[in-house]
């Protein structure tokens, strides 16, 4: 069975938690292959972005629904306005 793709858009400088494990990759795209059990079901996969500023650690924490052999993009950035984290999530 084919796992998922997941294509998380970050900040460089990001630190990415992927059910509540921190991951490891470096860079504004990381892709991370993940393994799903059954086709044919959504899984709910837990995603937290971390970002330090000025001092303060800034948290985005989002849900996406993958399935087996598809390709999931999940951008996180920051807004201009007040700093804070907006997640923004596609296929």
């Amino acid at each position: 069975m084919q796992p998922a793709t997941l294509l998380v858009q970050v900040p460089a400088d990001a630190t990415v938690y992927l059910m509540d494990q921190k991951m490891s990759l470096t860079g504004t795209q990381r892709q991370y292959s993940i393994p799903l059990q059954q086709a044919g079901v959504d899984f709910t996969y837990r995603i937290r972005v971390e970002v330090v500023r000025d001092g303060k650690t800034l948290v985005s924490s989002s849900e996406q629904n993958v399935r087996a052999g598809q390709k999931y993009v999940v951008a996180v950035t920051e807004t201009a306005a007040d700093g804070a984290l907006v997640t923004v999530a596609g296929r």
